[in-house]
């Protein structure tokens, strides 16, 4: 990404995906506990959840990569104005 313009395309990109990832989560969450009450196994879906934390994680990670870009494209160009 070199212009600020893509970042930002990226960023939103990135916003989008934390959010349907947290969606996701939260809904998984809801069944593995429907499961716990009625006693079925969880073992599966509490391991599926796992993944999709460390997703969601890697997700987050990345999305504060793009804002630093920004940040420092925004710095980069008060720099030069100057």
């Amino acid at each position: 990404m070199n212009d600020n313009y893509a970042a930002r395309e990226h960023l939103e990109t990135a916003n989008c995906h934390v959010a349907q990832a947290e969606e996701r989560i939260a809904q998984l969450r809801r069944r593995v506990e429907d499961m716990r009450v009625s006693g079925i196994p969880t073992e599966r879906a509490e391991a599926l959840l796992a993944l999709m934390l460390d997703s969601l994680d890697n997700m987050k990670r990345h999305r504060r990569l793009i804002l630093r870009e920004i940040s420092e494209f925004r710095q980069a160009r008060r720099s030069r104005s100057r």
